[in-house]
């Protein structure tokens, strides 16, 4: 995609647990297939509330986007969902569990949580793991040049491309006190 809110991708990682904890936690995840911006929670639970919960972060934040690509599992299939998605005017697109090639950057996304952040990170706690957490997708995001994307941040990458679409539909509106053929 070449527009910031053309397309989101979701996923979910988990069950994993923390040191001396039977607790189970997931990482929910929206990235910008464009910029590969995230937004991105740690979570005790993957209820579609829970999801909901990171899709409207990112809309606060962020905008509307116009499609969400997820796969099948029940959060992204039940009717909170869907419901959430008809009142927002966000496309959904369902892909198969078994072709998660389809989510290749959130998928990517993901590998990097585990190897960088669940497998070198001590977390005692769970309100000191979310804090570490934010503090991970606030560095992806604002620090962590990609080589895919010509070295840039996810955020840079999302503002130049958001700064480009503006310029473009601005330069192409028409007054809305115009009058005349």
């Amino acid at each position: 995609m070449k527009h910031p809110n053309e397309m989101l991708q979701m996923g979910i990682i988990g069950r994993f647990y923390l040191n001396n904890s039977s607790q189970r936690n997931y990482i929910i995840s929206c990235l910008a297939d464009c910029s590969r911006k995230i937004a991105s929670r740690s979570s005790e639970r993957k209820w579609s509330v829970d999801v909901l919960n990171v899709l409207e972060d990112w809309i606060i934040t962020d905008g509307n986007p116009r499609k969400i690509l997820q796969d099948s599992n029940k959060q992204f299939t039940s009717r909170i969902f869907y419901d959430f998605l008809v009142h927002n005017q966000i496309k959904d697109k369902l892909i198969l569990n078994s072709y998660p090639q389809l989510q290749g950057k959130v998928e990517a996304y993901n590998k990097i949580v585990e190897s960088e952040f669940i497998a070198l990170e001590d977390i005692p706690n769970i309100d000191e793991g979310k804090q570490k957490y934010d503090m991970f997708v606030k560095a992806y995001n604002e620090t962590r040049e990609h080589e895919c994307i010509n070295g840039l941040t996810p955020s840079e990458l999302f503002l130049q491309r958001f700064i480009t679409s503006s310029t473009h539909t601005i330069t192409n509106q028409k007054s809305v006190t115009y009058v005349g053929n």
